[in-house]
């Protein structure tokens, strides 16, 4: 088994050590930056998006960055999880659950407003 797969399998608090040195390419070559790998690192265990960081690190790289600002966390995110365009193929399960995740955490901390339902 190659260390990618398995950093993808693994849930546990080795695997997400190793996020804050990770240097994993995607199939388009991103490479997660060190800035990504901390803030994967401080998530809570439960939100802690380790499949998206080992397979989707471009994701987390936009994510890490826009973070810090609730209102364009939230909108990257329901960019990521509701396809607007058409024709998109989405992301495998696990992926999108850490999405889903993501988004009610930072419906919750965000200040401007109420946590809202994406869907609606």
């Amino acid at each position: 088994m190659n260390s990618s797969s398995q950093r993808a399998g693994s849930h546990s608090g080795a695997a997400s050590d190793t996020l804050v040195g990770r240097q994993a390419a995607d199939a388009h070559g991103a490479t997660l930056l060190p800035l990504a790998g901390r803030w994967c690192a401080e998530m809570p265990a439960d939100v802690r998006p380790e499949l998206l960081a080992a397979h989707f690190p471009a994701v987390i790289n936009k994510l890490a960055l826009a973070w810090p600002d609730p209102k364009r966390a939230r909108r990257l995110l329901e960019e990521l999880l509701i396809d607007r365009r058409g024709g998109r193929s989405g992301f495998p399960k696990g992926a999108f659950s850490e999405l889903i995740r993501l988004h009610g955490l930072i419906s919750l901390t965000a200040s401007d407003t109420t946590p809202q339902d994406i869907w609606f």
